[in-house]
């Protein structure tokens, strides 16, 4: 599926929120699976967040942090979000809403999980194998 660097960005507070909610084992293992991959893709995030500190940012004397000063702070933050508005390809099995069933979620967090839910089995992606088997007629 595609989707944004922002949507994968946005949804890991939430996410590491229901990896400590009792699930199901099934619906467990699923959620683990999604997490190593959102990792991988968190981590490059955070890693090119950092190169823009560093581009705009001064050094604290003090500290040795990096700060990005005011002056560059709307740069900075242009930058940053047009770079979350990337589009990535990525592969994960969405889940049912009624995988969650009896959990509680604001209407933030349904949001910032929306790219991953349904509330059909009806609205999950046919297979591959089957996706094949059209282009090749």
């Amino acid at each position: 599926m595609k989707v944004t660097l922002r949507q994968i960005k946005e949804s890991e507070t939430i996410l590491q929120k229901v990896l400590t909610f009792p699930l199901n084992v099934k619906i467990a293992f699923k959620m683990r699976k999604l997490s190593n991959s959102l990792q991988v893709e968190l981590k490059t995030i955070e890693e090119c967040r950092i190169d823009l500190v560093k581009k705009y940012g001064e050094s604290i004397k003090e500290t040795g942090n990096i700060q990005v000063p005011a002056a560059n702070i709307v740069t900075y933050m242009n930058e940053f979000n047009e770079f979350l508005d990337t589009e990535t390809e990525f592969q994960a099995e969405k889940f049912l809403l009624d995988d969650f069933e009896g959990l509680k979620f604001s209407i933030n967090d349904i949001n910032n999980l929306e790219y991953l839910l349904i509330e059909t089995e009806d609205e999950k992606p046919i297979k591959k194998e089957a996706e094949s088997l059209e282009t090749e007629e």
